[in-house]
């Protein structure tokens, strides 16, 4: 398990904020992942918003990099290519951009973790370079249908002993048809651990967000 705590839209708006520790993030980030086609005809404001799903105590590298798998993209028989990407961080935490990447390449059910990409990808993607068609339409043994493309972002925390991430914004293109996501998912990192904070208080993930600057006001 690579994190400390995890929570979801339902929980946040029952408890505030309220985070639950579980083992299944990875089944959730796929499921969460693939709900953003909202997102990519009718793309929000790129601001702090309130997430909808995220982790505290996320596991790092020995150089403090974690990643986040944050959308899949159905791309079937078509081509892909990541254009841009974009994220929301605390001053600590540096952006180190983001990748796609294809199931065939072990990137299936990318969650949060450390290094960045992860070690169990074995190719990926960077901004710019096109996946043909040719590979996007690959089945996994016992799935119903073709894998979509995965998305992951990763981050650096620089300096102190807590950061984190609220929101990352992508623009791709299917096809050569552009497409724009934004994808609300949180992360807190420990440079110690976050287990203490959090057992300490059981509030302690929203007021870290606040602290840090990733909240909106109204939160």
């Amino acid at each position: 398990m690579y994190y400390d705590s995890q929570w979801d839209a339902p929980a946040w708006l029952n408890r505030r904020l309220g985070w639950i520790v579980t083992g299944v993030i990875t089944a959730l980030f796929l499921v969460v992942g693939s709900s953003w086609a909202w997102a990519q005809t009718r793309p929000e404001p790129f601001r702090v918003d309130t997430p909808q799903i995220g982790a505290a105590g996320v596991a790092m590298d020995r150089n403090q990099v974690f990643h986040i798998g944050f959308d899949y993209v159905k791309a079937t028989g078509k081509s892909f290519q990541l254009l841009d990407a974009q994220a929301i961080t605390s001053t600590n935490v540096e952006f180190l951009g983001a990748v796609a990447a294809l199931a065939q390449d072990g990137a299936t059910g990318v969650g949060v973790g450390p290094a960045f990409p992860p070690k169990e990808v074995k190719a990926t993607f960077p901004i710019g370079t096109t996946i043909p068609d040719t590979a996007t339409d690959y089945t996994p043994r016992g799935w119903a249908e073709p894998a979509r493309v995965s998305l992951i972002a990763g981050f650096r925390l620089t300096h102190g002993e807590i950061g984190g991430v609220n929101g990352i914004r992508v623009v791709y293109a299917v096809d050569g048809k552009r497409h724009t996501a934004i994808a609300r998912h949180a992360a807190i990192v420990c440079s110690n651990g976050c287990k203490p904070y959090l057992d300490a208080d059981d509030d302690w993930e929203h007021n870290a967000l606040r602290v840090l600057g990733l909240l909106p006001a109204e939160d």
